[in-house]
C-alpha cells in the first residue's frame, strides 16, 4: 500500500485460524531452510575434501547459497532438485577423487624421500618453502587437513622437484666422460603433475 492511500476501512479480524495458518506456514519454511542450510554445509564438507562442482551446478549452489531464504519460502522443489544434482556429482567422482589422493600421497612419499636423501642442499629454498614442505611431509602425510591447499602444494613441490632433475640431467649430459656429477641424483619415477601454486 502507499503511503499516499488512505488506510483500509475495514481490517480483518486476526482471528485463532489465520494465527494457526501462519504458525504452521512459519515452521515449515523454518524446516525447509534448515534442511538447505544443513546440507549445504555437508557440501562445503565434501568441497574441503577434493570436490568441484562442474561450473553450471557451481552457479546454482551460488545462488542457492545467497537466497536460500527465498528458496526456501517459495522455490523448495528447486532447491531440492540442486541439492540432489550435488548429491548425485559427489557420489558419481568419488572414485577418481580417491584415486587422486593416493596419487598425491604417494608423491608425498617420493618428496619426503628426496628431503632426506640431500634436497635440501642441492637446490634453493625460501623459508615459507621449507616451512609448508616440513608440514607436509611430517604433519599431514595423509591429506586430512586442508586438502585443497595442501594437494596444491604436493604439486607445486612435484614440480620444484622435477625442475632440479631436469637441471641434473642437463648437467650430467653436459658433463658426460668427465667423471663429474652434482651432489644428488634424484630418484627416478617421479610422475609429473599439473599447475603449481606458484608460478
Amino acid at each position: 500500500m502507499s503511503i499516499h492511500q488512505a488506510p483500509p476501512t475495514e481490517w480483518v479480524p486476526v482471528t485463532d485460524e489465520i494465527v494457526s495458518f501462519l504458525h504452521v506456514k512459519y515452521c515449515l519454511w523454518i524446516d525447509d531452510l534448515t534442511e538447505i542450510r544443513e546440507r549445504m554445509d555437508a557440501l562445503r564438507d565434501a568441497h574441503r575434501v577434493g570436490w568441484k562442482p562442474p561450473a553450471e551446478l557451481q552457479e546454482r549452489l551460488d545462488d542457492l547459497n545467497e537466497r536460500d531464504e527465498l528458496y526456501a519460502a517459495k522455490h523448495m522443489d528447486v532447491a531440492r532438485a540442486f541439492l540432489n544434482a550435488a548429491d548425485a556429482d559427489i557420489a558419481a567422482t568419488e572414485p577418481q577423487r580417491s584415486a587422486q589422493k593416493e596419487t598425491l600421497i604417494g608423491a608425498l612419499v617420493q618428496l619426503k624421500h628426496a628431503w632426506e636423501n640431500g634436497w635440501p642442499t642441492a637446490d634453493t629454498w625460501t623459508a615459507e618453502e621449507r616451512s609448508e614442505l616440513m608440514w607436509l611431509i611430517y604433519c599431514n602425510p595423509e591429506l586430512k587437513s586442508l586438502f585443497n591447499t595442501s594437494a596444491q602444494n604436493v604439486v607445486y613441490f612435484c614440480q620444484k622437484y622435477q625442475r632440479l632433475y631436469q637441471r641434473y640431467r642437463e648437467a650430467e649430459r653436459a658433463q658426460l666422460g668427465l667423471g663429474v656429477k652434482p651432489k644428488l641424483k634424484p630418484t627416478l619415477g617421479m610422475k609429473r603433475f599439473g599447475k603449481g601454486i606458484r608460478k
